[in-house]
């Protein structure tokens, strides 16, 4: 409630006090922690783990997977990124009945 009268107010952030200072801190580097400790705490990882653990899985199969997923996907960004430039129109096509009169022609 006191960030949105001091946001009416315009008496400074319409954010709470211990996130306008959060904003000014240096972002952290989050690649601190090794990989194997992230993977093991999100959920993909944990399943891939617990196929290992059930012999469903093993180190090369799962090493396998994951360098086919890195393939797809970097297949998928060249494809997009070979795509050609979208229309400006697209943007405006369904949003407007008459756009105003500064977008029409940019």
């Amino acid at each position: 409630m006191r960030a949105r009268r001091r946001a009416y107010a315009d008496r400074g952030s319409a954010l709470p006090r211990g996130a306008a200072r959060d904003r000014r801190r240096p972002a952290r580097v989050h690649r601190s922690r090794p990989r194997r400790e992230e993977r093991a705490r999100e959920c993909v990882g944990r399943y891939e783990e617990v196929l290992k653990r059930a012999g469903v899985l093993t180190d090369e199969h799962a090493e396998a997977v994951r360098k086919d997923a890195e393939d797809l996907l970097r297949a998928g960004i060249r494809a997009a990124e070979a795509e050609p430039p979208p229309d400006p129109e697209l943007l405006f096509r369904n949003a407007y009945v008459d756009p105003p009169e500064n977008l029409r022609h940019g």
